[in-house]
């Protein structure tokens, strides 16, 4: 073995282009063999590629050494090494390449994160700290919990962690979870009431890759959880008993409900949310959902199911998209007082566009365009509709009022208030301002429109 020492210098690597270098990234210094070498400076100029690699003997990195990482190519081989490396990363120590020369070392003593390629469970509990990034160089499977007790970041690097279990992240800890390669994933593998991958007491973070389960991708119990990237898909996307939820980008591609809210604030700033043909983008049975942006595609767009008297749930709309193929947002014969819908902005559309059937306040005004068959049905609760909000209704042949006990039945109106004595009584409804824009399609139908179910009068 040899012993290498570097007190200073500049080091500059780059690729050459694609046609000769591809599927490659640069390395400043590599360490292959059985040797020693010790960094105490010098500073690193490394274009698409990572700064020093260790994959063998022992490396130590001194406080001085200064890296400058840049460039566009996201991922490569470096050397004869099956297993593909971020760039980015200014000190790798390459655990699963099993190079001759034995395990390697990686002393750091600089300010930079160690990213640390792994490929057993071992490994990975080793490396659970935040000091060291863990970046996957196979798939690797948990027959139990997966404990994060401390802060971690994760790249699945196109591979699956998979769990019997979930990821469990206690109170204090954070998981920040992404994929550079793509197709990479964090997996539960339990079915039915056990069915979730991740539960939330501390911080998770997802920035690319895929949270996948049966059940529940993620259950919120007390933490928080920021959905910036990346996707979840399993029956429900997240499911949050209390704490906060933050969705500002990535997909939620669920089967019955994207985000079901029973207490705390959930905010969504962007992404999209989709399920499947019955259920509902967001659900909220407590706590305040605030949209100011993305989108949102389901049956329901937003649903509020029926309340016991104690429970208070809240819809606060500024921004984004909500799409129902039944409707936008409903409040469906919900008894109780506690609904609150504060819509300001956004684009909210549906067979019906919003729904309001039940007790509780519903607020339209600002830049809101409500859009339906019938842009907005009214049987109970207290609905005030101010300035410049705007009703669209599409249905181009005018339908009679028609009574029905449950559910409602578009006219062509662009709004209707049907005093049919609904359980929550009939509603209260003020109009406050000139300058509401109706629009409605169908001759004969009307801006606003009153019915009963003893006369079809408006």
């Amino acid at each position: 073995s040899n012993e290498i020492i570097i007190n200073g210098g500049t080091f500059n690597g780059s690729m050459a282009p694609d046609g000769v270098s591809a599927g490659y990234v640069a390395c400043g210094i590599y360490v292959a063999n059985d040797d020693t070498v010790v960094v105490n400076g010098g500073t690193f100029n490394i274009a698409d590629g990572v700064g020093i690699v260790a994959r063998s003997g022992n490396t130590t990195v001194g406080a001085n050494v200064v890296f400058n990482m840049n460039g566009n190519r996201n991922l490569g081989k470096i050397g004869d090494s099956r297993i593909v490396i971020p760039s980015g990363n200014a000190l790798v120590l390459d655990l699963a390449a099993n190079y001759p020369g034995g395990d390697p070392t990686l002393t750091n003593n600089s300010s930079y994160q160690v990213a640390v390629v792994v490929e057993n469970v071992a490994d990975v509990e080793a490396n659970k700290s935040s000091a060291s990034k863990i970046i996957l160089g196979a798939d690797i499977a948990y027959n139990d919990y997966f404990d994060i007790v401390a802060d971690t970041t994760i790249d699945l690097n196109g591979h699956t962690l998979s769990t019997s279990a979930c990821a469990w992240i206690y109170n204090g800890a954070t998981l920040t979870l992404c994929d550079s390669a793509g197709g990479g994933k964090l997996l539960g593998t339990a079915t039915g009431s056990s069915g979730y991958a991740v539960y939330v007491l501390g911080t998770l973070n997802l920035l690319s890759g895929t949270i996948q389960a049966d059940t529940y991708a993620v259950i919120n119990g007390g933490g928080t959880v920021n959905i910036a990237g990346g996707e979840l898909v399993a029956q429900a996307g997240i499911f949050q008993n209390s704490g906060t939820s933050t969705v500002s980008g990535g997909a939620i591609n669920a089967v019955s409900f994207g985000l079901v809210l029973n207490d705390g604030t959930a905010t969504i700033s962007g992404g999209t949310i989709t399920t499947g043909e019955t259920g509902a983008g967001v659900k909220i049975a407590g706590g305040t959902a605030n949209i100011e942006g993305g989108t949102i595609s389901a049956k329901n767009g937003v649903l509020f199911p029926e309340l016991s008297a104690d429970k208070v749930a809240a819809v606060n709309v500024t921004g984004g998209s909500i799409n129902g193929t039944s409707f936008g947002i409903v409040n469906n014969g919900n008894n109780a007082y506690g609904t609150t819908m504060n819509i300001s902005g956004g684009n909210i559309s549906g067979a019906i566009g919003i729904y309001h059937a039940g007790r509780g306040t519903l607020a339209i005004s600002g830049d809101a365009h409500i859009e339906g068959n019938t842009a907005l049905y009214i049987k109970s609760g207290n609905v005030t509709i101010g300035e410049n909000a705007e009703f669209e209704a599409t249905l181009t042949t005018f339908e009679p009022y028609t009574y029905l006990a449950n559910g409602c039945q578009a006219t062509g109106d662009a709004i209707v208030i049907d005093n049919c004595d609904y359980p929550g009584g009939n509603a209260v409804v003020q109009i406050n301002g000139e300058n509401v824009n109706y629009i409605v399609a169908a001759e004969g139908a009307h801006p606003v429109a009153t019915y009963a179910p003893d006369n079809s009068g408006n």
